[in-house]
């Protein structure tokens, strides 16, 4: 899993949390593929919205 958004590279005030993560109010796009010897046995693709982040 990658993060295109770079959340762990941002600053944070001292009273936040210093964990890194996905964004408070973000939809994200999730896409992969089961590969077995170089054959593609599933594809699948779901989205979700993450909720308030409350520090």
């Amino acid at each position: 899993m990658t993060d295109d958004l770079k959340s762990c590279e941002i600053a944070r005030r001292q009273d936040q949390s210093q964990q890194c993560g996905l964004y408070g109010n973000t939809e994200y796009r999730v896409s992969y593929e089961v590969l077995i010897d170089n054959k593609i046995l599933q594809q699948q693709s779901f989205s979700f919205t993450t909720g308030e982040v409350n520090y």
